[in-house]
């Protein structure tokens, strides 16, 4: 009879120990933050990191955070290509309507293009 009580103990406290849900799938990116602005790594490599996370996010059908396109434009603004940048924040746009003023003013402000 003692050994009841220590296995529901065992099955309740199990479910404590699940992984957690997230709703984003963030990736790299606080590392790539850091990396950026504490370590100054180049640019050019973070835009390949989070580029390269971005398409594997999509590819595994998992949501895409909210600013992390808009980091990744602004990135690439920050490294004199301003059409990606552009590109990037009209992802973003579409993702997150309600950025959509600011993407906007973003877009208008760079002489690439108009926002759309």
């Amino acid at each position: 009879m003692k050994a009841f009580p220590a296995a529901a103990l065992v099955l309740v406290s199990a479910g404590c120990f699940s992984p957690p849900v997230t709703l984003y799938d963030w990736g790299d990116y606080e590392e790539s933050l850091y990396r950026v602005y504490r370590e100054g790594a180049p640019i050019e490599d973070e835009i390949r990191i989070l580029a390269e996370e971005v398409r594997q996010t999509q590819e595994a059908g998992k949501n895409i955070p909210p600013g992390r396109l808009a980091h990744l434009g602004y990135l690439c603004g920050l490294a004199g290509d301003r059409t990606r940048a552009a590109d990037f924040f009209r992802l973003e746009k579409e993702l997150y309507p309600e950025s959509g003023k600011f993407m906007g003013f973003l877009i208008e402000k760079m002489p690439c293009g108009s926002p759309e």
